[in-house]
């Protein structure tokens, strides 16, 4: 270790971030384009070239979802958005429908401060709550568990998830959301991720009873003319999807 690490070793974890994030920088993307409607500077971790890409044309990312978003998202609901990276569903949520509040779960410390940096642009900053915690099926100073804002009376109206196969251990934290029922879930499942854990697709969607949610999916999530559907194939089964599970008494599509 050279004489300089060791001594940027020994300053505190906060000052160690600070100088780090200022030496990375940020990489502004000027006139993302989310929807035909809606364009705005979006900052993005300095190496999020796949983003640019993506914000470089009108539903450039998960077309179909952010349409959902734009057919379905009013002013008085409450998203969590877990694995929320730097927050582009915030972004669409709080422009959208500018009194929305909005939960942005990020257990990344890197990357939540770009989440942090999209906050202070968006209309109602202090409706935007960036969380650095991981979500999972237990709680202490790294993880959270969603059943933990239902205790405090919290509820989200929808909940958007991308964790990469960690969706079992979520939703074992999120029991008592998904049985009252009132949530609307739109979730990234990962088989493949979910394999490598020892688990797999159906005990993600075996959380969601009949008897209390419609449900649907989406396969081949980034393509443009991809539509929902009420059940996948073997084949569609085996690759990335969206699962939307709405209540029965509370459709949304």
């Amino acid at each position: 270790m050279s004489i300089k690490s060791f001594v940027f070793s020994l300053l505190p974890l906060s000052t160690q971030r600070r100088i780090i994030l200022q030496k990375t920088g940020q990489k502004v993307i000027s006139n993302a384009a989310l929807t035909p409607t809606i364009t705005l500077d979006v900052v993005i971790p300095p190496k999020g070239n796949t983003w640019v890409n993506r914000l470089a044309k009108p539903y450039g990312h998960e077309p179909e979802v952010v349409k959902w978003f734009e057919r379905n998202l009013k002013n008085d609901d409450v998203v969590f958005d877990v694995g929320a990276h730097f927050g582009f569903y915030g972004i669409l949520a709080t422009q959208l429908c500018p009194q929305v509040k909005f939960y942005g779960f990020e257990g990344n410390w890197f990357t939540i401060s770009f989440q942090e940096s999209n906050r202070l642009k968006s209309p109602q900053p202090n409706n935007w709550f960036p969380i650095n915690k991981m979500v999972g099926d237990h709680a202490n100073k790294d993880f959270v568990m969603v059943d933990q804002y239902i205790k405090d009376g919290i509820v989200p109206t929808v909940f958007q998830m991308d964790v990469d196969g960690e969706e079992v251990n979520v939703f074992n934290g999120a029991k008592s959301l998904i049985d009252l029922a009132k949530t609307t879930f739109i979730i990234e499942v990962h088989p493949k991720d979910l394999k490598e854990r020892g688990q797999n697709i159906d005990q993600v969607l075996n959380f969601f009873s009949d008897e209390k949610f419609k449900k649907a999916y989406l396969p081949n999530l980034r393509k443009l003319d991809t539509q929902w559907t009420a059940e996948l194939s073997a084949e569609e089964r085996t690759e990335e999807f969206y699962f939307l599970a709405t209540p029965i008494d509370q459709p949304r599509m």
